[in-house]
């Protein structure tokens, strides 16, 4: 609002009201008092020598319950509304007292109506009130809610929540032309941080085939965690991702060693194709004299055929016992549950955890992930 040791003059205290007041045309004049802020829990109070001025917050879950404007409606290019509006209960439930007047003031500056510049800023600016390494940790009924509503914040940070918050809360109300103008905007002047966060609201715009381009392009950042951001925990790339593209994404996530069990909507669509690849590669890597990636086994399903059905009983021959583990599992989701199982037996002792995966047949890509560290050992 003012640079930091400066005394605000009436003009920008009357600016600030309007913000945060729930009465914008009350004027504020403090010229000439020395003042400090404070924060709470329901807003700013701004102390001078003769008078206590108190600015209500406008929170953001109250500024996203808002119905949308219809031309939004209209176009068919919105946000995903209740995952919206929890994001932003996250957010305020977790934001520490500093960052609560950023956030209201944002809210204010958005609910008014701002630039693609603006908004940029905005997103930029969040990380002078929320520490990037703050993880969101999500509590399960949260991810619960999350999940039924289409996407998933277990590995995401509360500034990356708050980021998505601000720019989905600009979209709601916006044209599927300024929407289009304002993510190229901030991703083209974003930092890692925040072209992360960008990135992870893609599954949040109902309509967001248009940065089909956008999201390729990160899938070729050679920074593993820009990568993650656009392939793990979105169901975007499943939607969106021709049948080339997916392929690519899958089997760079093994070549880069991203964990491949989080990448939504895998096991919809394993292919032969995508299964010939992923034994190429474990070709390749073998001739090398290295070892094969646990989670490429996860390419294979059904669709492996007899090559990879030869890949998987070579790796249970010679492999290391956590490699082993991995192709047993892979054995099983083959179909070779018999095979999996006599390879269980000559284990002494048999990893509990494996054996329960094994007898029970839970071959799904979620399941590989509850089993990954046991692969951890294993060394690409």
């Amino acid at each position: 609002m003012f640079a930091a040791g400066s005394r605000p003059g009436a003009a920008e205290h009357c600016r600030m009201h309007a913000f945060f007041s729930a009465q914008p045309q009350t004027t504020v004049n403090t010229q000439g008092c020395e003042e400090r802020r404070r924060f709470n829990n329901t807003g700013i109070k701004y102390y001078s020598h003769n008078r206590s001025l108190h600015f209500p917050f406008l929170p953001l879950q109250q500024l996203v319950r808002q119905e949308a404007p219809h031309g939004n409606q209209e176009s068919g290019y919105a946000v995903n509304a209740d995952g919206l509006v929890l994001i932003a209960d996250y957010v305020a439930r977790r934001a520490p007292p500093a960052a609560r007047a950023f956030i209201a003031t944002a809210g204010r500056d958005i609910d008014s109506g701002v630039t693609p510049v603006r908004l940029a800023q905005l997103v930029a600016l969040a990380s002078r009130h929320v520490r990037p390494a703050q993880a969101l940790a999500p509590s399960p009924p949260e991810r619960d809610a999350a999940l039924g509503a289409g996407f998933d914040p277990s590995h995401w940070g509360l500034l990356e929540a708050l980021r998505i918050a601000l720019f989905l809360t600009w979209s709601r109300s916006a044209q599927p032309a300024a929407i289009d103008t304002a993510f190229r905007h901030c991703l083209r002047f974003a930092d890692l941080g925040e072209q992360c966060a960008l990135y992870r609201s893609l599954p949040l715009l109902t309509d967001g085939e248009r940065f089909l381009d956008c999201a390729t392009q990160g899938c070729r950042s050679n920074s593993r965690t820009l990568f993650e951001a656009v392939a793990c925990d979105s169901s975007y790339p499943a939607r969106h991702f021709d049948d080339t593209a997916w392929r690519q994404l899958v089997i760079k996530a093994i070549f880069i060693d991203a964990p491949l069990w989080r990448v939504t909507g895998l096991d919809a669509r394993l292919s032969p194709e995508l299964a010939r690849m992923a034994l190429d590669l474990h070709d390749e890597r073998r001739s090398a004299g290295r070892a094969t990636p646990p989670a490429l086994w996860l390419c294979l399903g059904t669709h492996g055929g007899a090559r990879g059905m030869r890949a998987l009983r070579q790796a249970l021959a010679s492999d290391p016992p956590q490699a082993q583990a991995a192709a047993a599992w892979a054995l099983v989701r083959a179909g070779a549950h018999d095979e999996a199982l006599a390879w269980l037996v000559r284990q002494t002792p048999p990893d509990s955890t494996i054996a329960l995966v094994l007898h029970r047949r839970d071959v799904s890509q979620q399941a590989f992930g509850h089993l990954a560290h046991h692969f951890a050992k294993v060394v690409p």
